[in-house]
């Protein structure tokens, strides 16, 4: 997919380079590069009479609303995310334009399929594959139709909705299970993205932010009165509204504007 237009595109951000280099990877990604621009500028070029070097500006998106162009920028140099509800690992994905920079992290995905998937595509992340509550043991994790990222957690004891087409028990974790036997300390954590259908409000709210402070967090609020929720229970963390792109929500931590102290205590 294809985002908005910015002036600080860098051609190693494009999915066939190399994170880091501007060159794109071996012989066989040149030829891929130069072919997969010649086949943009052509398009571009009949369809919008637009010329080729009109197009070097173009910033490639892969989350649905560009959130990961707004992330991108707010976020310079290498870091770590810790992502809740990553579905899919490239497309509509918060996190994979970072990932290409370099950066990893955390994933949490209860869709065994698409956890699967992020470990075979994105093989430097950490995945969990369970749900995040504010109790440890088990819920149902129901898969509905016909999208599945409407898919749904429920408790144990509760009934399935007429939309379900299949359930299967899963792990539930707390925030701070999560965060205190991941792999990656806390405070290395720069980006918090969280998309969980419904739940994004109930996990901030179990967040223990004693132990984790990241600089930037994304998270989906799809009703009005949920966003003026989000907004209103981020501000009384330290958090400022900074951009809103379809239902989601960004906000930056009022002490970050100058992050790069921080840079040091990223392990490599």
């Amino acid at each position: 997919m294809c985002g908005g237009v910015g002036d600080d595109f860098h051609e190693h951000e494009l999915p066939w380079t190399i994170p880091g280099n501007s060159k794109p990877c071996g012989r066989f990604g040149v030829v891929m590069a130069q072919l997969k621009w010649w086949l943009v500028a052509c398009l571009l070029r009949k369809k919008l009479r637009v010329r080729e070097r009109e197009i070097r500006n173009v910033r490639f998106s892969f989350s649905a609303n560009g959130e990961d162009v707004v992330l991108d920028t707010l976020l310079t140099g290498p870091g770590r995310y810790l992502e809740i509800g990553g579905h899919q690992p490239v497309a509509g994905s918060n996190t994979y334009l970072l990932y290409l920079r370099g950066w990893h992290g955390l994933v949490v995905e209860p869709n065994p399929k698409h956890a699967g998937d992020f470990s075979r595509r994105r093989p430097r992340d950490q995945v969990v594959e369970a749900a995040i509550c504010d109790f440890e043991g088990e819920v149902w994790y129901d898969e509905v139709t016909p999208h599945d990222s409407a898919n749904q957690i429920r408790r144990l004891e509760s009934q399935p909705g007429p939309l379900v087409v299949r359930s299967r028990k899963i792990r539930s974790m707390t925030m701070e299970v999560l965060l205190r036997s991941s792999r990656y300390r806390p405070e290395e954590f720069r980006l918090f993205s969280i998309d969980a259908e419904g739940c994004d409000l109930e996990i901030l709210r179990s967040t223990p932010w004693g132990l984790f402070q990241p600089e930037v967090v994304c998270v989906e609020a799809l009703a009005d009165g949920v966003r003026r929720e989000t907004m209103m229970y981020l501000g009384k963390k330290g958090y400022e509204f900074h951009a809103a792109t379809g239902p989601s929500l960004i906000f930056r931590k009022t002490e970050a504007a100058s992050p790069q102290g921080r840079y040091k205590s990223i392990r490599p």
